[in-house]
């Protein structure tokens, strides 16, 4: 069984359905959640769109996704924040690479991640 993350904090409590998330965003923050509400989305879809994507990959229902984003160490206001971010950088990729134009929201196919590596023991050597 995995080691709990140590960087998890108090504040990483899990939601539910209904339950507000608050969060101060920062400048660039702010700026993806711009991009996303120039696609026509309310703020309340563009924060759920950007959850639910982020955490697609385990496709479970949104208090779910938030769980599991929680469970990475991320909490609840980093979690709406890193979706947002991510969900708007996919926009704003596709747009520049003229895949799709400005103010449309692009169709996501799939997402790519690295494998896992597990860090070394000091003791291992390289």
């Amino acid at each position: 069984m995995a080691e709990p993350n140590p960087t998890r904090t108090p504040e990483s409590k899990p939601v539910a359905p209904g339950d507000r998330v608050g969060a101060r965003f920062d400048a660039s923050a702010v700026e993806d959640l711009n991009l996303l509400l120039s696609t026509g989305l309310s703020k309340s879809e563009a924060l759920h769109d950007a959850v639910r994507h982020y955490a697609a990959i385990h496709r479970a229902p949104i208090a779910d996704d938030m769980k599991v984003l929680q469970e990475a160490g991320l909490s609840r206001a980093d979690a709406v924040r890193k979706a947002v971010g991510h969900y708007a950088e996919i926009h704003r990729n596709a747009w520049d690479m003229g895949a799709y134009p400005q103010g449309i929201s692009p169709k996501i196919l799939g997402t790519k991640v690295e494998v896992y590596q597990q860090p070394k023991a000091a003791n291992q050597g390289v």
